[in-house]
């Protein structure tokens, strides 16, 4: 009797063997030489992958992270290329932001197993610490569509939001506007209402405290946030503006 001998994939999780490049073509969001990893956010999944440009629902899983979640990414392959992914979408006269801490903490909104981009979403501070706890420097982008219809994008470089023992405080560092101008961080708040920053702040919801003004913001706002004192409007308030103008949508992404 003649035995056949088959050869073994060693691609794991669908992917296959590219015969010329000896290498495994991963599928799905698995990565690594065996694809027997998930990526870790959206921008390892780009550099890992071939792929059509555009909004995608991907599995990821952060390095410290027990689980993997769905986030849904922003692909741009052109250049030195983007990876980012939606941690809030909010339209105004959507879903309400006036939330308990622990809504905050786990994230709330459109189911992502449903829906390739949400209309009105938060990730959730746990997973968007696990993110930005990877070993990567990550931007925050946020892209501001007014109510005349004008849009505004600005880059806070280094972002990064803490664990819950520090209630999730954000980070970042220097601050480039859509056309690309670079100015000093300090003087270039988040909020460009107020010279109170929300840099360094930690995170505040109606039923916990955590900003620095004698009364909790987050319960007159209606809103949770990374409240300083309680002199501008935030972003996930109901009727949310950025220097004095209305806002119709709100995009917040780590890339």
């Amino acid at each position: 009797m003649v035995k056949i001998c088959q050869k073994v994939n060693p691609c794991k999780n669908a992917g296959k063997k590219d015969v010329a490049t000896g290498r495994c073509k991963c599928v799905g969001a698995w990565t690594g030489t065996t694809c027997n990893a998930l990526a870790r956010d959206c921008w390892t999944y780009l550099v890992n992958h071939a792929i059509e440009d555009g909004n995608k629902l991907l599995l990821i899983q952060p390095a410290i992270s027990t689980s993997p979640f769905y986030v849904s990414c922003y692909l741009h392959s052109s250049g030195s290329g983007i990876g980012s992914a939606f941690f809030a979408v909010h339209d105004r006269g959507s879903i309400g932001f006036d939330r308990t801490w622990q809504e905050y903490v786990d994230g709330f909104g459109q189911d992502l197993t449903t829906v390739t981009f949400p209309s009105s979403y938060f990730m959730g501070l746990e997973r968007l610490h696990q993110i930005t706890s990877n070993a990567k420097s990550y931007n925050l982008i946020l892209s501001l569509e007014f109510s005349d219809g004008s849009k505004s994008t600005l880059n806070y470089r280094n972002f990064k939001v803490g664990d819950a023992t520090v209630n999730y405080k954000l980070s970042y560092t220097s601050f480039t506007q859509a056309a690309g101008r670079t100015s000093n961080p300090t003087n270039n708040e988040f909020e460009i209402e107020s010279s109170k920053s929300p840099k360094n702040m930690a995170f505040s919801t109606p039923d916990r405290d955590n900003d620095q003004s004698p009364t909790n913001c987050a319960t007159s706002a209606k809103s949770g946030w990374w409240f300083n004192d309680c002199t501008t409007t935030p972003l996930f308030s109901s009727t949310p503006r950025w220097g004095g103008r209305d806002l119709k949508r709100i995009l917040l992404a780590v890339a």
